[in-house]
């Protein structure tokens, strides 16, 4: 609330904000092809975690940016996005890498039904 501090993280997910004055903040995390998380009225008193490896925030894949934007939901759209694109591989000019939810080389069901599990969420639902 009231800053515009950011972080990008690794390839592992993590990050880490240093020296933030002490308050209350609302955290919103983004991925591209993924749902916004809100996490609101985190209160800061002192170094804390809010994500460990034992307990890590969850991103729920399937906000498929389309024309350079996401929607805010998991719906229709995205599984059509996906299909647009079903079954082509690494190679295919249909692949689209951006696409490959599991990241396997292929534009196939399990993307489909990874995006189809939280399918009709909004960032409110985490």
């Amino acid at each position: 609330i009231g800053t515009d501090l950011y972080a990008i993280t690794d390839k592992a997910g993590y990050f880490e904000f240093a020296e933030v004055p002490s308050g209350e903040y609302d955290i919103r995390i983004t991925k591209n092809n993924y749902l916004t998380r809100l996490i609101e009225n985190v209160s800061i008193e002192a170094n804390i975690e809010l994500s460990t490896s034992s307990d890590p925030i969850l991103m729920w894949a399937g906000d498929i940016e389309i024309n350079g934007s996401q929607d805010g939901a998991i719906n229709l759209e995205d599984i059509i996005e996906i299909c647009k694109g079903f079954n082509s591989v690494i190679g295919n000019p249909l692949y689209q890498e951006h696409l490959d939810i599991n990241l396997d080389g292929a534009l196939n069901m399990e993307d489909i039904m990874i995006v189809a599990k939280h399918f009709n969420k909004i960032s409110l639902d985490y």
